[in-house]
């Protein structure tokens, strides 16, 4: 086992040699993550088609898949690079337990309530971390009741039945994506899905029925419940209701452990404290609405939770995943992890929370206010292009007005599909979007085309795929500063710029 303070990844993942030197910030923010993080040599982006330096000039309406470093992101990695060169192993611990604490408080956390902050490298990292922590809980086999795997990540059902997502590891370790990191496997898993196969949006009674009657059913054949809830799909969705979330950890007790996916973070405070109260983990990232740079996910344990988690074994695939600085002090399990710290994890959470900390200073009001402002103007372009169909979106259910805030209220991401020409029948495939998106950057040196742009990967809805705009913290944060003029100016020249590439090769 490695005791030794070291800078991570190590000679496993790439060429850098392992020495006292601290290598350069750019490649630092591309270390600590599986092989989706690495920078291509010949275009300069990740697997998500995110430049590893900030890029101002980009219309960054991408944040539904991941994002573009911003320039305050990237000073406040820097700034932290430099404070742990000067500080060493003692620093750094140090530093993670700031990262890990601002996280709570920039969400409005109660430092009263027990809550605790655990570092992952992803928000698919967050679901495999919990998830194998309490398929090694003796008791009773699991049973995993979560949302279609289109509206989540692609790697989520994988890692909640903890497994392999992939075959590469945070941590440099090669992998056998779909096999058990630990000896403990659940019973089975059931989905549940957030739309009809045309595109329209399940109502929320009728989802929450189904997953009731999943969660009775599961306990009357002898399992204990893990829920997978969503707040905030790949399409902007919560499924199922957040009281009733609630409720059913409530009534069930023990027998029952509810994960909220909320990586795309994209709700209030307010929200994300009504689960903590009810004993609900949350799995965050703040590389999607925050603006952070890809592979920053964290995974929020309420005091009850936590306590549970303590008491499983701790299987030693995690080291593979996880580095004892990504964990609260106190859990003496997390001794047995081989690295010390994961520092690209550190600086890109870092890089985030200045875009937090900025997205926080604005009243919800104004949030709100900025968002429907986006809604109103984009809706309509998407409607007025010959290739482009929005699909429905959804606010908050009225049963949970109590527990939202003005933002909750108003959608930010917005999905589409894409129109065959000559008012052909249908809309284009999943596989046809993608070419699409894949296209996008291509065509970025030729000015008649529009902006560069960044939009978020396609997702299969029903029989075709559908691409998505999104608004972000920052994108907020920049309106706020300057009245939305530079973000109502964008919008309609993105919007060309889509349905011009669409047509161009069609």
């Amino acid at each position: 086992m490695a005791t030794a303070f070291n800078w991570y990844p190590s000679d496993r993942r790439t060429s850098l040699p392992r020495t006292p030197a601290m290598p350069a910030l750019r490649a630092l923010l591309t270390q600590g993550g599986d092989m989706r993080i690495g920078l291509d040599g010949a275009t300069g982006r990740n697997a998500y088609g995110c430049g590893g330096i900030p890029d101002p000039d980009l219309a960054a309406f991408g944040s539904s898949t991941a994002s573009t470093i911003s320039v305050g992101g990237y000073r406040a990695a820097g700034a932290l690079r430099d404070r742990v060169v000067d500080g060493g192993p003692v620093r750094i611990e140090q530093e993670a337990a700031r990262i890990r604490q601002a996280l709570l408080d920039l969400n409005r956390v109660p430092r009263d309530a027990g809550v605790e902050a655990v570092l992952a490298a992803s928000g698919t990292d967050a679901h495999l971390i919990f998830a194998t922590l309490q398929l090694n809980r003796p008791g009773k086999p699991w049973l995993i009741v979560m949302p279609d795997p289109c509206e989540t990540g692609s790697g989520v059902p994988d890692a909640i039945a903890g497994r392999h997502f992939n075959s590469g590891t945070a941590l440099g370790a090669a992998s056998r994506k779909g096999s058990a990191i630990s000896n403990a496997e659940p019973g089975r898993t059931l989905h549940y899905a957030l739309r009809n196969r045309d595109g329209s949006i399940r109502t929320t009674d009728s989802i929450d029925e189904e997953v009731d009657a999943a969660i009775r059913a599961g306990l009357a054949d002898g399992n204990r419940i893990l829920l997978v809830a969503v707040d905030g799909s790949k399409t902007g969705l919560v499924a199922p209701s957040p009281m009733r979330s609630t409720d059913w950890k409530a009534r069930f007790g023990d027998s029952i452990e509810v994960l909220v996916d909320a990586c795309q973070f994209r709700l209030s405070t307010v929200r994300l404290n009504h689960y903590l109260a009810g004993d609900c983990a949350v799995a965050v990232t703040g590389s999607k609405f925050m603006g952070g740079p890809i592979y920053s996910g964290a995974l929020l344990l309420p005091a009850g939770a936590a306590a549970r988690t303590r008491e499983a074994a701790f299987p030693a695939g995690l080291s593979a995943y996880s580095a004892r600085c990504d964990w609260p002090s106190h859990w003496a399990a997390a001794g047995r992890l081989e690295a010390t710290a994961n520092l690209g994890l550190l600086l890109r959470w870092e890089a985030a929370l200045a875009e937090l900390g900025r997205f926080r200073a604005i009243a919800d009001e104004r949030a709100a206010e900025i968002a429907l402002r986006f809604r109103d103007l984009l809706i309509p372009a998407l409607e007025e292009t010959d290739m482009l169909d929005p699909l429905p979106h959804a606010c908050s259910d009225e049963a949970d007005a109590a527990i939202t805030a003005p933002l909750d209220r108003v959608p930010t991401i917005f999905s589409f599909r894409l129109k065959r020409r000559g008012g052909a029948a249908g809309c284009r495939s999943a596989e046809e979007a993608r070419h699409i998106y894949r296209t996008m950057p291509v065509l970025d040196c030729l000015p008649w085309i529009g902006p560069r742009t960044e939009i978020g990967q396609p997702v299969s809805v029903g029989e075709a795929g559908a691409l998505r705009l999104s608004l972000s913290a920052p994108l907020l944060a920049g309106a706020d500063e300057d009245g939305g003029a530079a973000l109502g100016r964008l919008i309609g020249q993105v919007v060309d710029r889509i349905d011009r590439t669409a047509r161009a090769i069609d």
